[in-house]
């Protein structure tokens, strides 16, 4: 590959392999943010438990070593293949979710918005026509048969970041509902709580009135003694 005129390196620890530092990080990290948004609309919309969530992780983390082992073992131009075809899996699956389990609940508009602009963005990635201008030309050529469009990554990632407001807006208006009923729930339970402590006393201080004239005073059955026969 070249750029500039200088030889650009696709092996890890070769020469001229710098832009892999950051290229790594982002093929682990992104299958894994997949599996995230996946797990965010099964609880969303609460219709499944936690082992599906567990078994998208399972397949991001998956997805991920993937990654991280074309780009170490010197295959770098095979990398981001499988996390592009799970982030269109995971994110067209999500997109299903809301919007068949989401309707009517706080913040569905907004995160229907962000997963479906998500999904469009992974779908033109994988059926539009190639980036090829960095990489070796004919190399490319043979990998791939779309012509050459010098967009294709630009409009991917402005997919991907026009997604995330509307998603953390949806999220947080859902995450602020809850809280709230969270906070109506434990402030009734402790006002039952309260009530329940003042029924109890006041049964005690009734219980002790009761029983002035008596010899013996049980607290936890109440007041049976006997009557003094003679008046002591």
């Amino acid at each position: 590959m070249e750029e500039s005129g200088k030889l650009v390196g696709s092996n890890l620890f070769g020469a001229n392999t710098y832009w892999m530092l950051l290229w790594l990080p982002a093929a682990v990290v992104k299958p894994l943010c997949s599996s995230c948004a996946l797990g965010a609309a099964i609880a969303y919309t609460g219709q499944a438990g936690v082992w599906e969530v567990q078994a998208a992780n399972v397949v991001g983390s998956l997805a991920s070593f993937y990654e991280a082992y074309l780009v170490l073992t010197d295959q770098v131009l095979n990398s981001a293949s499988p996390d592009n075809f799970w982030g269109l899996l995971a994110w067209g699956v999500a997109s299903g979710i809301v919007v068949v389990y989401g309707r009517g609940m706080l913040g569905f508009r907004w995160l229907l918005a962000g997963y479906l602009l998500r999904t469009a963005g992974y779908l033109f990635l994988l059926l539009a026509p190639c980036r090829i201008d960095f990489f070796d030309k004919e190399e490319a050529r043979e990998a791939c048969s779309y012509p050459q469009d010098q967009l294709h990554n630009v409009v991917f990632h402005v997919l991907v970041a026009v997604s995330l407001p509307p998603l953390l807006y949806g999220a947080k208006q859902k995450h602020d509902k809850d809280v709230e009923y969270e906070e109506l729930l434990n402030r009734r339970a402790a006002e039952q709580e309260a009530r329940a402590k003042e029924k109890q006393s006041e049964q005690s201080r009734s219980w002790l009135n009761s029983c002035t004239t008596c010899r013996t005073v049980d607290f936890k059955q109440g007041c049976t003694t006997y009557w003094s026969s003679s008046g002591g």
